[in-house]
């Protein structure tokens, strides 16, 4: 039930033949949030019922004394009107009100920490005992504070993109079954994951769960055939992810061979930075005699399934992610081990940047080690948004 304002005074008492409605609390002008009570001092008057109204809207009614209600104001910074009603056994109507205050602020500032995942590697082995000290962060040529630093506690999220295309018969999609076997097993409690077949169009797709089995049950009866919307597939996944907190990933077992998207890579590749996911490819065509040069369709020239491919390649890489060789079933095995290693050993910065502007833009960092010999691969920037 929704009613008219009844006062703009701060305070309002009512009155009939001697006897006052007075609020007692709040106080005017009070700062309050959260659970608080309205008490109402009623008098000597004969009141059957008490209505009470916060910012126009019914909050509750009393029937009998102690005449006190508690009502959640929120914790938003505001002022909230509280009205209160009172109906006598004769008929009667009094009303009273109250306007409670808030804090002044002459200037809000929108301060969000964001996060930061590399990984840290010494002649292509991972190095786990950097500190603090040794790590510089940058963004777009300003050196940032850290603020947080850790190794390998992060749970992830992750969408496993399973292409199942004609293009993958055979061992492909024997090899890639045998991956997400391989993934699911390996994954940590807190991680989470949906598999999701696609070919030219989504053909299954499991819910998020820590569960192998549940997962695993995505790959039932999945054979291989008709053409490859890789790039759609990839733009879906990225959007099942926007709604995940924590560290985001997909995870990408195909040929790398588009086919039948609607969407170009190019336009994909705005999303995967948007995202922050890490997109990890595992190329099931590595190794192999056909580069993607030679791929025709009705859509694309050989030309420009070249330039699809390269695409793809620089979201992997300016995600943070990498390409990954599996041209066998015991590469992709020991490729998709190799990455679950990789995310259990993965360091997470967190920063205030100094200068928001929520503008678009796309943020340049770096993430820097004084430590010789020691790499780091990171995502090459975030978008202000």
């Amino acid at each position: 039930m929704t009613r008219p304002m009844l006062w703009t005074l701060t305070l309002c008492l009512a009155v009939e033949g001697g006897a006052e409605l007075r609020i007692l609390s709040p106080q005017p002008g009070a700062v309050v949030h959260g659970l608080v009570p309205v008490q109402v001092d009623v008098g000597d008057l004969p009141v059957r019922r008490l209505e009470v109204y916060v910012n126009g809207r019914t909050a509750g009614e009393l029937g009998s004394p102690p005449w006190t209600l508690w009502v959640d104001l929120g914790q938003d910074n505001m002022e909230h009107l509280i009205e209160v009603v009172a109906r006598t056994a004769g008929g009667g109507r009094l009303e009273a009100s109250v306007r409670t205050g808030r804090i002044a602020v002459h200037e809000e500032v929108e301060v969000t920490l964001q996060q930061v995942y590399f990984t840290a590697t010494s002649r292509g082995e991972p190095v786990l005992d950097l500190t603090p000290a040794e790590v510089e962060l940058w963004e777009d040529g300003r050196r940032q504070g850290i603020v947080t630093f850790s190794c390998g506690a992060v749970p992830f999220t992750a969408v496993v993109l399973v292409d199942a295309s004609l293009s993958m018969g055979g061992e492909k999609l024997a090899a890639a079954r045998a991956g997400v076997r391989t993934f699911s097993a390996g994954m940590r409690p807190l991680d989470e994951a949906r598999v999701v077949v696609f070919a030219d169009s989504v053909r299954t797709a499991t819910p998020f769960s820590t569960f192998p089995e549940v997962l695993l049950a995505g790959l039932e009866g999945a054979g291989a055939g008709g053409g490859t919307a890789l790039n759609d597939a990839l733009r879906l996944a990225l959007a099942q992810l926007e709604t995940r907190q924590g560290r985001r990933v997909v995870v990408l077992l195909s040929d790398g061979v588009d086919s039948h998207s609607v969407l170009s890579m190019g336009q994909v590749l705005p999303a995967v930075r948007r995202s922050r996911a890490q997109v990890y490819w595992l190329n099931l065509e590595a190794g192999r005699a056909r580069d993607g040069v030679s791929v025709r369709s009705p859509w694309r020239t050989a030309a420009q399934h070249q330039e699809e491919r390269r695409l793809l390649e620089e979201a992997v890489t300016s995600s943070g992610g990498r390409v990954i060789p599996a041209s066998s079933t015991e590469a992709l095995g020991g490729g998709l081990a190799n990455l679950l290693r990789e995310l259990k050993e993965q360091y997470v910065v967190g920063y205030y940047p100094s200068q928001r502007r929520h503008d678009g833009s796309f943020r340049r960092i770096q993430v820097r080690t004084s430590r010789p010999g020691v790499e780091l691969r990171t995502a090459t920037g975030w978008l202000d948004l």
